[in-house]
């Protein structure tokens, strides 16, 4: 969190802290305490009274480090010339200060699979958003839009304590795959031979020994007969069946890597509701080859929590793609990595009967090709609609 005031210290060696406390007294000046750390003085000054301790500290000679910690007053100071952006701030800080009609902040709960962020943004699209003005948002149509906008939440509310919006979902109940109100059809999932069949719903259309292809029919869900006439049934069963599978690996020498060249750029940027006030002179244009990393933090002022406004600090890490050169070792050795991946992969949920490998190298690149033979439950379902 960032705090209203920042902190600014002036550290000098051990031994010099008599010299420099009296130093201090001689010249009137006054800090607000100071700690020792690490064989270290710190003098703990105000902001504005930095100048003119550095002053006296050159002209005694005295070695010293300035450190300072993140403050607003920091960054008004750091951004003084900025004055229309200034006045700017203050005035929507004066503002934030006096309102109570708008929203703040929003918390989440109740979220397992979507993230905050998207839940969030869900809110935006539908018309709630930090900054809303709280007399004008209707409730009762914000659930409806938000139900409707995303199957994935079955219920919603939103409850506003004060500046703050608490929402609560509840989020949809993945269908189980075994509901018996749901009609299937099982077919094939690889090209095979099949082993065995075993048939717990619906109606069997082939046999043992049978050569199938992908997406061929192996159990209806759609059952005639004589005395029920035509129904419609959830099929399931397990069907076994010998299937080959193909891996491919190719590995060249060259390669692209990413390499940073320590290049950084530094911005920071106040967030103010769904706002952005960019405090830095550079343009926002930078080429497409850096890694962003953003941090933000809250802003505390007069000791108030909860306010909408954000400092973000954004880095900008430089980097360039260098063309490498691996040595055949090099690439031998990550071709059967991707092999062991790959296989264990394919026979997640299979029975290994045999396998063949054969590899070879073309002077650029290292190949391998892999045959797999095994026995796998080929069963999937394909859900059947009907036209009611």
């Amino acid at each position: 969190m960032l705090k209203f005031r920042s902190k600014t210290y002036i550290i000098v060696e051990k031994d010099l802290k008599l010299i420099c406390l009296n130093l201090i007294l001689s010249k009137n000046l006054t800090y607000y305490k100071l700690y020792e750390k690490n064989e270290k003085i710190y003098f703990e000054i105000s902001l504005f009274k930095k100048k003119r301790f550095t002053e006296i500290f050159d002209n005694a000679n005295i070695k010293y480090e300035i450190k300072e910690t993140e403050g607003l007053l920091n960054l008004i100071k750091t951004f003084r010339l900025r004055v229309g952006v200034l006045i700017g701030v203050i005035f929507l800080i004066f503002t934030l200060y006096l309102s109570s009609n708008v929203v703040w902040k929003i918390n989440i709960s109740g979220n397992n699979q979507l993230n905050d962020e998207k839940i969030i943004e869900i809110l935006e699209n539908c018309g709630f958003y930090v900054g809303k003005f709280i007399p004008n948002i209707k409730y009762d149509e914000l659930h409806n839009n938000v139900l409707l906008a995303n199957n994935d939440i079955s219920w919603i509310s939103v409850n506003i304590s004060g500046n703050v919006a608490n929402v609560e979902i509840k989020e949809t109940l993945k269908e189980d795959i075994n509901d018996k109100n749901t009609y299937c059809n099982i077919v094939s999932r690889y090209d095979g031979y099949i082993s065995s069949i075993n048939v717990i719903n619906g109606e069997r259309v082939v046999s043992s020994g049978e050569v199938v292809k992908k997406g061929d029919l192996l159990i209806s869900g759609i059952v005639d007969s004589k005395a029920e006439g035509l129904r419609y049934l959830h099929a399931e069963g397990e069907i076994k069946a010998y299937v080959n599978k193909e891996i491919l690996i190719k590995i060249p020498h060259k390669t692209e890597i990413k390499a940073y060249t320590g290049k950084v750029v530094k911005e920071k940027s106040l967030k103010l509701f769904s706002k952005y006030i960019k405090f830095s002179l550079k343009s926002n244009k930078y080429d497409e080859f850096y890694d962003k990393i953003n941090k933000i933090e809250s802003i505390n002022i007069f000791g108030i929590d909860n306010l909408p406004i954000m400092l973000e600090t954004t880095k900008l890490y430089q980097y360039q793609y260098q063309e490498i050169n691996r040595s055949k070792q090099e690439i031998i050795d990550l071709a059967f990595k991707e092999l062991n991946y790959e296989m264990n992969e394919a026979l997640k949920d299979a029975e290994l009967i045999s396998k063949s490998i054969k590899s070879y190298y073309d002077g650029e690149s290292y190949y391998i090709e892999c045959d797999l033979y095994c026995l796998e439950d080929i069963a999937e379902e394909v859900e059947i609609f009907i036209d009611k």
